[in-house]
């Protein structure tokens, strides 16, 4: 069964790994609005299809307004340059239909918060594409040693480690051969941190 425009329109929030709130901040779009759209209580627009396009590009997502709004064309896939892992622009992001109830069992639970992997720090634990979720925890030695970290900064969101070395917190990558723009930070203003307890692999096609 073709899902509705708003099954489409969450589907690309999700590419993007944001929340409604944190969506709606990056696109200039309310909160409300995207939730009456996915919720397909309202009908998504032109106009709107068209913002949504513009905003989910600068996360690194291609979309067309046509599949947006219609389901025609290629679906939307990620545009990642040469440090990403080999042939992956290539190929164009599906997600199942299990998948998508999945993140939406996950998303109802109390403290959650599921993100895209973009870079390559976490291999070979993840892949970029990949899907994780966590939940919300507050840092502290005896938790550090057992989880991955979905970590909320203040620009941006990442996917490391945690340790606690002295005074100082330390996120790092597991792959020492990581080519993301900031693989190792010291004491960076963390604003949310969320345990991965969840974790499924991005279905693709050529």
């Amino acid at each position: 069964m073709e899902k509705k425009s708003g099954e489409r329109v969450k589907q690309i929030r999700m590419m993007c790994g944001l929340s409604r709130e944190d969506f709606s901040l990056k696109v200039g779009i309310s909160k409300h609005t995207i939730q009456s759209w996915e919720q397909n209580k309202t009908s998504l627009s032109s106009k709107g299809a068209e913002k949504l396009v513009s905003g989910v590009e600068t996360f690194g997502v291609i979309c067309s307004e046509q599949w947006l709004l219609f389901s025609l064309g290629a679906p939307p896939r990620y545009i990642h340059d040469s440090k990403s892992i080999e042939s992956f622009p290539e190929k164009l992001v599906k997600v199942s239909d299990t998948l998508y109830e999945e993140i939406s069992v996950f998303e109802k639970m109390k403290d959650s918060y599921i993100s895209i992997i973009s870079d390559d720090s976490m291999f070979p634990y993840y892949n970029i594409g990949d899907y994780v979720g966590g939940l919300k925890v507050s840092i502290n030695k005896s938790i550090i040693r057992d989880y991955n970290f979905i970590i909320k900064l203040d620009n941006k969101t990442v996917v490391r480690k945690i340790a606690i070395r002295d005074d100082d917190i330390v996120l790092y990558p597991v792959n020492p051969m990581s080519t993301a723009e900031e693989p190792y930070m010291v004491n960076p203003n963390i604003n949310l941190t969320y345990a991965i307890i969840w974790h499924r692999k991005l279905a693709m096609k050529v």
